[in-house]
């Protein structure tokens, strides 16, 4: 927006912005009429993007892969910190921190787990959650 007045410094150029007046006629909706007929134009209704099929199942994220693997691990019976160092070797160039992906990737699966109901094998660590205090 250009404030009469002031200088238009965008340019190498100064330029000071001016307002003209050309007139002090006020105008009114009917000075502006609309044609009374409809435009012929070459319009067309815009087409939305094909929706994927259910059918056609989308190719799966490398993060959901990961959240697939930790699920089944879990349920195995893996040690949750194994299955979180696993996930962070495999993540490590893809990731900011990807020990803390692994953990948070980890953490979310056994809650999930807990709440469907999912047991998983008690034998050694595997059940320990990772949420809470050892």
């Amino acid at each position: 927006m250009r404030i009469p007045g002031f200088k238009n410094r965008k340019y190498e150029t100064e330029y000071l912005v001016q307002a003209e007046r050309h007139t002090d006629r006020v105008y009114h909706r009917l000075d502006f009429p609309l044609p009374s007929e409809p435009a012929q134009t070459d319009f067309r209704p815009r087409r939305h993007a094909a929706t994927p099929r259910l059918s056609e199942p989308r190719p799966l994220s490398q993060s959901e892969h990961d959240w697939a693997y930790a699920k089944r691990a879990l349920s195995r019976g893996d040690d949750p910190e194994e299955i979180i160092r696993r996930i962070a070797d495999y993540r490590a160039l893809d990731k900011l921190d990807p020990l803390y992906y692994a953990r948070l990737t980890v953490s979310k699966a056994q809650a999930e787990s807990r709440a469907s109901g999912e047991r998983t094998p008690s034998t050694g660590t595997a059940s320990r959650d990772l949420n809470r205090d050892p």
